[in-house]
């Protein structure tokens, strides 16, 4: 996982278009896209949704010491809210929607 909160010019290359990819899929039904093992960091996610996308940042919750964290953000000019969730101990990082009617999410890429 990186531990610089910017991108430079070629990692954007290199990441915009997998986001602007997979985000229309996470938002079409109840999965998660799985970002662990990607060499990115939340930092780098909310980065690029803020930005690079243009994304609102709404706000954040923590669980306190089991260090699990979500971060909201708003799709411009929709009400699709997406969730990034990271976890301090696992170093789990994934993106998925919020779904208004609780569905869990499973992964979108095995």
């Amino acid at each position: 996982m990186r531990g610089t909160y910017y991108l430079n010019e070629a990692e954007i290359e290199q990441w915009k278009p997998l986001f602007e990819d997979y985000i229309p899929l996470i938002c079409e039904r109840p999965v998660y896209w799985s970002l662990t093992d990607v060499n990115l960091g939340p930092a780098n996610v909310k980065f690029m949704l803020t930005n690079i996308l243009g994304y609102e940042e709404l706000e954040w919750d923590s669980n306190g010491w089991e260090q699990d964290t979500w971060y909201k953000f708003q799709i411009p000019e929709t009400d699709i809210t997406l969730v990034m969730y990271y976890c301090g101990f696992t170093f789990d990082l994934t993106l998925s929607r919020e779904w208004e009617d609780g569905s869990e999410c499973e992964e979108l890429l095995k």
